[in-house]
């Protein structure tokens, strides 16, 4: 097995190519036996990539309303990995077992990227992503070390921390794969067990499953005395679909797994540089492939080279469509906005909730923030840093149509989780037609 897919290609142009030829013999595969693509007619027997991009879109809607349709090819099915359903009928994901050595080949380049050397046999890694349930990361990337043939230490992220700071002493892992929110967690119970976090002598943390704030990584990355790697990645279709190398300027796709789009509202390709909505497409996973879909992540795209030497392509992610807030008077906010802000203050962790009310025709925006330290002039300074939202400072001082927002600070671990992660961050009571 070529552990190494970053090192296969000399040029972006020799990668492209085998992208193109790889995509077209994929699609073909999908056109003639994806029951979804067959019961919608799709055309058969696509030539290149001019008649790849006739093929229409889908959306995340279609896929959770006609799931099963996806499930091409049941023999070859490895596992089965499911959304939480804490928003309706749970989403399935099909994982074929060609994508085993994608995972391995993946994982082989993200560790190397972060300045990991396969070849030394003292390397361990330590997985606090969840390992139980139908949850995706956690088992993909045990399986992925196993191949790899490096011991991982699976504790998930319900680890009690005196046994997790016993077994990490013993075994001493030099990289670990953690949620920035339950790592927060896990950080503050086991520094309790030991006078130093930097004892464990952790090279390397892979950040995934949700936003890396600044103020995050800096804070883990002077606790821990490590270097922090973001990910990024979408279970509905492989997982992991781009890392960070050690310039920590976008994420290196994963170019093995799909094949990227950026496009603009009307499904047209944006210029290199600008943004636009990631579109995937399966280049593995036969047991469930996917053509052109659309993830409603907002990335921007660059083909210019990075300063670490790897031609694959960079995105950077900047916001989630379906996370727009509307308000009274048109006003549009994004949690990204509200993340920016929350970066400025040491004392917040990345995880908090929105909740918006409406009195007498105005907004109340109430904002739910975890903090390691809770006081009225710490509030006092998060609300008046809210304000600095273009759009919210408008519809508060220019308009009035959305009232002061109200900040609450909470302890750590307070909020609602499901799998470790927050359950809701945008609680809207005005169809509801409720107060608090």
């Amino acid at each position: 097995m070529t552990r190494s897919f970053d090192k296969k290609f000399k040029s972006l142009k020799e990668l492209k190519s085998w992208q193109e030829k790889t995509l077209i013999s994929f699609v073909n595969y999908a056109l003639e036996n994806g029951p979804f693509y067959k019961k919608r007619n799709y055309p058969k027997n696509i030539k290149d990539i001019k008649e790849f991009k006739k093929l229409p879109f889908f959306s995340g809607d279609e896929y959770k309303k006609y799931n099963e349709e996806f499930l091409t090819n049941p023999s070859s099915l490895w596992r089965v990995f499911a959304t939480s359903g804490t928003t309706g009928k749970p989403k399935l994901s099909f994982y074929g077992d060609d994508l085993i050595e994608s995972y391995v080949i993946g994982i082989g380049d993200m560790l190397e990227r972060a300045g990991i050397n396969l070849e030394d046999k003292n390397n361990v890694g330590c997985i606090l992503f969840p390992m139980g349930g139908l949850t995706g990361s956690g088992p993909s990337t045990a399986r992925a070390l196993e191949g790899l043939k490096i011991p991982a230490i699976t504790l998930g992220i319900d680890v009690n921390p005196e046994f997790g700071s016993s077994i990490m002493k013993k075994i001493k892992p030099n990289f670990i794969f953690m949620y920035p929110s339950t790592f927060n967690v896990f950080s503050d119970k086991i520094e309790k067990t030991v006078d130093d976090l930097k004892e464990f002598k952790i090279k390397a943390i892979f950040s995934g499953g949700e936003p890396l704030l600044p103020n995050i990584r800096a804070n883990i990355k002077e606790r821990w005395g490590a270097d922090v790697f973001n990910l990024t990645g979408s279970v509905d279709i492989s997982n992991f679909t781009g890392t960070e190398c050690k310039e920590h300027d976008g994420f290196h796709i994963f170019a093995r797994n799909a094949y990227f789009e950026i496009v603009d509202d009307n499904g047209n390709a944006v210029k290199d540089g600008e943004e636009g909505e990631l579109v995937l497409t399966s280049l593995v996973n036969k047991t469930m492939p996917f053509i052109r879909y659309r993830t409603k992540d907002i990335f921007k795209y660059s083909e210019e080279p990075c300063k670490c030497g790897l031609i694959t392509p960079r995105i950077w992610f900047k916001k989630r469509k379906d996370d727009l807030i509307i308000l009274s008077g048109a006003a549009k906010i994004f949690p990204q906005d509200v993340a920016q802000i929350v970066s400025k203050f040491s004392e917040l962790t990345s995880d908090y909730q929105i909740k918006i009310e409406n009195f007498g025709g105005k907004d109340k925006l109430t904002f739910i923030f975890e903090s390691r330290q809770q006081s009225k002039e710490l509030e006092k300074n998060i609300a008046e840093a809210l304000t600095e939202i273009s759009s919210l400072y408008r519809k508060i001082y220019t308009d009035k149509t959305v009232l002061f927002p109200i900040v609450k600070l909470v302890p750590i671990n307070q909020l609602e989780r499901n799998r470790g992660k927050l359950k809701n961050r945008i609680v809207d009571l005005r169809e509801k037609g409720t107060t608090e």
